[in-house]
């Protein structure tokens, strides 16, 4: 008995005993001889998902439950080989090894074993590395009984997906769910067999590199209740076949770049439709807006055009953005509306009251130029918001926000004309990650309340008209992520203002996101615009937000040192200290700031010698040391 699978199943009984539900097996599990304990051999249901196994392997005994059916080590942060002793356990019908996290990833380089699972029915690999696996495909064809079969995020390559033996010997006629999904490298033309799998009702093959001709044979799938083709690499006119899946329920098409929307017209009983960045144009049909089950709709980043209908019923996620619609704003649902997105349109007016009842909103984005009107104070009472954005035209003062804002995540007023003082309660609303004040009239201080955003990750409020003297709670500008805790800010613009004061060494210490560098950070997601000031243009960084980790407070009449503390941060890829009064001499290990692609710090007092370290920064791409006091000559290396 080996001595780790020994300690494995005495924590398993003494999880049991601590439920207060005693086996009646468990008792003999006393000495090491751990494969004669009483009852192994009668198991049939193990589950030992979302535990935290700490990266340990999946023990080798789990091979030797021989009346196993069901076995489930999802979410345990397994690590390691799957070990081919499961190929024993002849009897399983349920096999799941996904997982949600991306890391301590499960490996695997031959999936041999699987042949002998006769009986399984339910097979999810999810986020198991597969990418040595080259025959996979061949591997689970042996598996005749199969019904579910869940590979996204796999790693799967291409290699023999395509082979005519797949397509005359199919034996996976059985599935009805089929999800390979988000694996980037399987770059291949869409197979054929794929629509020979006629008891599908589920089939995902989206983010991968799949490419080809339009799918007629896709008529074939009769049972097909979700479709999600988005973000593959597929062109042509969306089959007319298509029309004929009349139990299509779900959708979803997204950056594929099919460019028709008639053939929709029969599907009656399709309840969620993203048709997202597909390239089509063209007035939206009015059937379109009477497709009775319709609940969802996507069919943002297009070039659709014309008005839409004075009232649109029945949709909860509404997402028209980025088109050239024409029109009001339209009456929407009012009991159930979680997402309303009208952004970038021509949409015109004042905003209705009516969305003041929407209790569920969660998502209100209506950027647009010509929207009139103040704010509307009724945002304030909708306590499901979790992203307000209401950029480019709304005027006048701006009040205090209510504890009933406290869901919102992310907020963007930025290029309106709003005036006066930042108000307090919008940077101190406990969920905030993401605030966009930049491009307006905002006068007066910082905001004291800044000491709450502990959760802030972008904090943009360039180009307003701050001033005063920095704050002495603060004891410097930057040091509101020290003192304040602000740990996870990664962007940082205070750019283009009047604020005044003098940097001290200790008020970068708390950027800890900020010291980190980018292959250790995690990704934040979200559909928002964000310009950054950059190598002489201005760079935006759309759709997905990555972990831009930026400081700019240029512009403003900042004094002191560039000090040695700024250059512990690793993970700094944006520098700009332009257009200041910042003096003495450049810290001496700069070149520790390895991540750097762009340093302006133009337009000050620096004087000294320009120091050689610059040249090791591998990745600068943009380099402004003009108009200073600096002399020497310029190293060369590397970049320069």
């Amino acid at each position: 008995c080996i001595e780790n699978e020994r300690i494995a199943l005495l924590s398993i009984k003494a999880g049991i005993q601590r439920s207060n539900n005693p086996s009646m097996f468990s008792s003999s599990w006393i000495g090491h001889g751990c494969c004669n304990w009483k009852g192994l051999h009668h198991l049939k249901h193990l589950d030992l998902s979302m535990n935290n196994f700490k990266g340990s392997s999946i023990p080798h005994f789990i091979g030797s439950l021989a009346n196993l059916e069901y076995l489930n080590v999802s979410n345990a942060r397994s690590s390691g080989i799957i070990p081919h002793t499961l190929g024993n356990l002849s009897c399983l019908r349920y096999l799941d090894l996904s997982s949600y996290y991306n890391y301590q990833f499960l490996q695997e380089n031959d999936l041999h074993w699987l042949s002998g699972m006769a009986s399984l029915h339910h097979l999810d690999l999810s986020r198991v590395d597969l990418s040595n696996v080259h025959g996979w495909l061949h591997q689970i064809n042996m598996l005749h009984s199969l019904l579910v079969l869940g590979l996204p995020y796999a790693r799967l390559q291409g290699g023999g997906i395509n082979h005519d033996t797949i397509f005359s010997h199919l034996n996976l006629t059985s599935l009805y769910l089929l999800d390979l999904s988000h694996n980037y490298d399987l770059n291949i033309t869409l197979p054929q067999w794929l629509f020979n799998l006629t008891s599908l009702v589920y089939l995902d093959l989206s983010h991968n590199q799949i490419h080809g001709s339009k799918p007629e044979t896709i008529v074939n799938l009769v049972h097909l209740q979700f479709l999600d083709l988005s973000e593959t690499i597929m062109f042509g006119k969306l089959p007319k076949s298509i029309g004929n899946l009349r139990r299509l329920q779900h959708l979803r098409m997204q950056e594929w770049y099919y460019r028709a929307i008639t053939r929709l017209k029969t599907q009656t009983h399709v309840n969620d439709i993203c048709l997202s960045d597909i390239r089509i144009s063209g007035d939206v049909p009015t059937w379109f807006w009477d497709l009775f089950y319709l609940s969802s709709l996507n069919i943002s980043h297009n070039n659709l055009s014309g008005t839409l209908p004075p009232s649109i019923e029945g949709l909860f996620t509404t997402n028209l953005s980025s088109n050239k619609f024409e029109c009001l704003i339209p009456k929407m649902e009012v009991d159930f509306l979680d997402v309303m997105g009208l952004s970038n349109n021509s949409i015109s007016g004042p905003i209705p009251s009516f969305f003041s009842l929407v209790e569920s909103l969660e998502v209100f984005s209506l950027a647009n130029k010509n929207i009139s009107g103040s704010f509307p104070l009724f945002f304030y009472n909708l306590t499901s918001l979790v992203l307000l954005n209401l950029s480019k035209k709304m005027s006048g003062g701006f009040s205090q926000c209510g504890k009933q804002t406290s869901s919102l995540e992310i907020l963007d007023l930025s290029n309106n004309n709003l005036v006066g003082s930042i108000p307090n309660g919008i940077v101190s609303l406990p969920s905030l990650r993401s605030l966009h004040l930049e491009r307006n009239g905002f006068s007066g201080n910082l905001p004291l309340s800044l000491k709450n955003g502990k959760q802030l990750v972008v904090l943009h409020i360039g180009e307003n008209k701050l001033s005063g003297i920095i704050p002495s709670w603060i004891g410097s500008l930057v040091s509101l992520v020290q003192l304040l805790k602000l740990s996870s800010l990664r962007v940082l613009d205070l750019a283009q203002n009047n604020l005044s004061g003098v940097i001290f060494p200790h008020s970068f210490r708390g950027f800890i996101a900020m010291r980190t560098e980018r292959s250790q950070l995690l990704i934040l997601k979200y559909d928002k615009s964000l310009v950054i000031s950059a190598k002489g243009w201005q760079t935006e960084y759309t759709k997905v937000l990555f972990l831009v980790t930026n400081i700019d407070l240029s512009c403003n009449k900042l004094s002191g040192e560039f000090f040695d503390e700024l250059t512990s941060h690793h993970g700094l890829i944006l520098l700009n200290l332009s257009n200041n009064l910042l003096n003495v001499k450049l810290p001496k290990n700069i070149s520790h700031m390895n991540q750097l692609k762009s340093l302006d710090l133009s337009i000050n007092n620096f004087s000294a010698i320009i120091l050689p370290s610059i040249s090791t920064l591998n990745f600068l791409g943009h380099l402004n040391l003009s108009h200073n006091k600096l002399s020497r000559k310029i190293p060369s290396g590397n970049q320069l």
